[in-house]
């Protein structure tokens, strides 16, 4: 096994599309997608992780997003889980937890024993729950002796006390918080003490970083948008007239500021040696993507035979200044010019730079695209590279400040200068969107000013 082969087993940690999962999405694609994977790239994964809600009388509780995987497709995960040994890892992470899970009512408490045992006795040995009060209390580690248990990432653990706070608790898994993806000194504080409290009590305690991540770094909104998503009488804030345009939409779609790297709080790698920076000091990577609505259907594969690999489509990152959408986007390749490889350690292994090029998706292996004569792939994707955004000294030198600027925006304004935009001290105070329209590149402010107060023509 050489060295890029360790740095990437068992690193990965990927979202179950939860909110594919209808009648239609039932979760064979995924399995088959699995089934026709390279070895490597599955021993590369750490966990797929999905949402359920748990449902007693009158109450329910489960997930901030407010969706789960159908009861379909999470037969499929247990399969992908027994036939691939990809572990499958169940998401509990809402921050509201109902008082009568709290208040010692035993009725309530035997129903979500027997609700989540009923998991665990197919298999399930991994779960994120969201109640220091029930860790505290040791009663779940009692009932589920062999499980991994993770904190949420909603319960932002973003210095070493906090994590030292939860691993007391009885996590064994620790999910810190995202604005660590840009504060390198003090994840080298969490790997120290982690270490050294493994090394001191015979214990096995992992952590994870959500790398790739949409939300606003410290975004006031983030609490209320979690609840509002939470309950299921509310209609999705992004769906609102008024919600969606204050807050997410403001800087998602702005044209010149959205794909700047501080609109979101992904880890940005490039270089290989980036990449191996953070791979030292935190033992797995987390992607989010349980509200992704636009799986293929199950029906596709009477027409495509997936295989997930990762997969560089040229025409879709030409720019390299590409805005969150437009990176999703690239993540499709099915009748698309595609550039593919089996697994993160080959990327590494061969030095594909950019990193940020590469998606986790599938391609087609039933209908392959044809070459040219004397086509060699990394002659091309080296040549396409050549002169990209994402390589050139003035980016790197972006992604070095990006290690360890701590998200402190309005005193630097590196993003800005690199992206060569207008500097700008808070995203949030941007001009709200208007349905329909956008501002010119020249005048961000002219047309995104204040929103209707009326919700007609949703």
């Amino acid at each position: 096994m050489d060295k890029w082969t360790q740095l990437t087993r068992r690193r990965f940690s990927t979202a179950h599309a939860d909110a594919s999962t209808t009648d239609r999405h039932t979760g064979r694609f995924l399995y088959e997608s699995w089934k026709n994977a390279s070895q490597s790239l599955r021993d590369e994964h750490f966990d797929i992780y999905f949402g359920k809600i748990f449902r007693c009388k009158d109450m329910s509780w489960g997930n901030t997003m407010g969706i789960e995987a159908s009861d379909e497709a999470t037969d499929w995960l247990f399969r992908i889980q027994d036939d691939f040994e990809i572990p499958i890892s169940l998401t509990m992470n809402q921050m509201s937890v109902p008082f009568e899970l709290l208040s010692g009512n035993k009725e309530v408490w035997n129903a979500f024993v027997d609700w989540l045992g009923g998991f665990y006795g197919r298999g399930l040995r991994s779960c994120t729950i969201c109640s220091p009060h029930m860790m505290r209390s040791g009663l779940l580690q009692r009932a589920f002796p062999d499980m991994t248990w993770k904190n949420t990432v909603n319960q932002i653990l973003d210095n070493t006390q906090k994590v030292a706070n939860y691993i007391a608790l009885g996590y064994n898994f620790i999910q810190l918080d995202r604005s660590l993806n840009r504060n390198v000194d003090e994840l080298r504080n969490v790997r120290k003490y982690v270490d050294a409290y493994n090394r001191a009590n015979n214990a096995h305690v992992l952590t994870c970083l959500l790398v790739t991540e949409g939300c606003l770094p410290f975004c006031p909104y983030k609490r209320e948008h979690d609840d509002i998503q939470a309950c299921p009488s509310a209609e999705p804030y992004w769906g609102s007239a008024r919600l969606g345009r204050m807050t997410c939409a403001t800087w998602r779609r702005h044209p010149q500021y959205s794909a700047l790297p501080r609109q979101g709080t992904n880890c940005f790698w490039n270089r290989r040696e980036t990449f191996e920076t953070y791979a030292n000091l935190v033992d797995v990577f987390k992607s989010s993507g349980r509200l992704a609505t636009s799986r293929p259907d199950d029906s596709d594969l009477e027409e495509t035979t997936p295989k997930n690999c990762y997969c560089v489509i040229p025409e879709k990152i030409k720019g390299g200044k590409v805005t969150t959408h437009e990176e999703f986007l690239a993540s499709w390749t099915k009748g698309c010019w595609i550039i593919a490889r089996d697994s993160f350690a080959e990327i590494l292994r061969e030095d594909l730079a950019p990193l940020m090029t590469w998606n986790f998706a599938f391609r087609d292996i039933k209908h392959p695209i044809n070459r040219p004569p004397g086509y060699d792939e990394m002659e091309a994707f080296r040549r396409f590279t050549a002169d990209h955004f994402w390589n050139t000294e003035e980016y790197y030198d972006l992604e070095k400040v990006l290690m360890n600027c701590r998200n402190q925006c309005w005193r630097c304004h590196k993003c800005e200068d690199v992206y060569g935009v207008p500097h700008m001290d808070s995203a949030v105070a941007l001009p709200m969107a208007v349905p329909g329209k956008r501002p010119g590149p020249s005048d961000p402010t002219l047309i995104w000013s204040s929103i209707r107060d009326d919700t007609s023509g949703q």
